[in-house]
């Protein structure tokens, strides 16, 4: 777990919408690889996310692989369910 993530972890659920929106987007290129989630927030929020995923069918979900090429238009955007090769 970085420092990032572990400040995260300290800050109340209701902060969250006002880190989020504070956020400015990333340029789409630099996005290029794989990503492992991380689950942020509340301890009882971070016990539950992944409990909550299996519920909601995503069960055994790791993150997700970006793929944009300066050359085609669009991307792509794959969710990893288990952790990949």
């Amino acid at each position: 777990m970085n420092l990032q993530t572990q400040r995260l972890n300290q800050q109340p659920l209701s902060a969250f919408k006002s880190i989020f929106t504070s956020l400015s987007p990333p340029e789409i290129y630099t996005l290029n690889g794989v990503y492992r989630a991380e689950f942020t927030g509340p301890l009882w929020l971070r016990k539950a996310a992944g409990p909550s995923l299996a519920l909601a069918g995503l069960g055994g979900w790791w993150g997700k692989i970006f793929h944009f090429d300066l050359h085609l238009p669009g991307g792509r955007a794959i969710g990893i369910a288990g952790r990949p090769c």
